[in-house]
């Protein structure tokens, strides 16, 4: 398991714990987990995956608050100082 990984299981265990107001294992939470996983099995599962180019650009032809387009060019410039 990563540290951080850890860390956050660790965190969360100590949040149901307060919440609860009992203790509770990280076995017992792990299982809730589990549990939880599988009634969103779909959630889980488009979550895990990498986003497809389609929706990558889906999300990129979204206006900015200020009504401005957000162009690749403009990314790689600002971001990088590339140019295409």
């Amino acid at each position: 398991m990563k540290v951080e990984d850890k860390l956050a299981l660790d965190q969360l265990q100590a949040e149901v714990t307060r919440q609860q107001g009992r203790r509770i294992t990280q076995e017992e939470l792990l299982g809730r987990l589990v549990e939880l996983g599988r009634a969103e099995l779909r959630r889980l599962a488009a979550a895990a995956r990498p986003a497809s180019a389609q929706e990558i650009r889906t999300v990129m032809s979204f206006p900015l608050a200020g009504g401005r387009r957000t162009r690749e060019e403009d990314i790689d410039r600002d971001v990088y100082g590339l140019r295409r």
